[in-house]
């Protein structure tokens, strides 16, 4: 990861490194060229459960349904990026969460784009490991959206999506009652 003026050894040696944003920029563009891959965001947050689990079991721990859960990861989104803030909208019969771009990052567009392609995919599968049904959102919109990925977009996130401002999961409401099951993560993936 020389790349982006990051040493190995400091990766190896450190218990803490930080990352510049213009670094993650970097970062992110390179996985995509090295992968082919524009949809390195969404894939890896369809897989993070277990290095999340820090923030993630904090949010366990202080909630008792999936309303109190979401509250929760409102104040802490920034601890996994500043690029985005996250907020929770109630409507009279469904629920929308949505990640805003930050201003100030126009520098790292590749980097702001596959975090918020990441978050999207995370916090739904999140979501489904915190209660037992399998919350089907009624749809998605994000502004990374390309119609030449639209089957691909459809199966990771399991409903009809389409091109936005922000990135958006819209749930029925029901869902914000449901009880959280557990902070344990060998339980919550049977």
């Amino acid at each position: 990861m020389t790349f982006a003026g990051i040493k190995h050894q400091d990766l190896n040696t450190k218990s803490s490194f930080n990352i510049s944003n213009v670094q993650m920029e970097i970062i992110w563009k390179n996985i995509i060229h090295l992968s082919k891959n524009e949809l390195s965001g969404f894939h890896f947050g369809t897989s993070m459960q277990i290095a999340a689990l820090g923030v993630v079991g904090q949010v366990i721990q202080m909630s008792s349904n999936v309303k109190e859960a979401l509250r929760h990861a409102c104040s802490m989104v920034h601890l996994l990026t500043d690029f985005y803030m996250l907020n929770v909208k109630e409507k009279e019969n469904t629920f929308t969460i949505t990640f805003e771009k930050l201003g100030g990052y126009s520098d790292t567009p590749t980097a702001q784009d596959q975090m918020g392609d990441f978050l999207l995919s995370f916090v739904l599968y999140e979501l489904k490991g915190l209660i037992l049904e399998n919350p089907m959102p009624i749809h998605a919109s994000f502004p990374t959206f390309k119609k030449r990925h639209e089957k691909e977009y459809e199966a990771i996130l399991g409903c009809p999506v389409k091109k936005s401002e922000n990135y958006i999961l819209e749930f029925k409401k029901e869902y914000l009652k449901n009880k959280i099951i557990t902070a344990n993560y060998e339980i919550q993936n049977l």
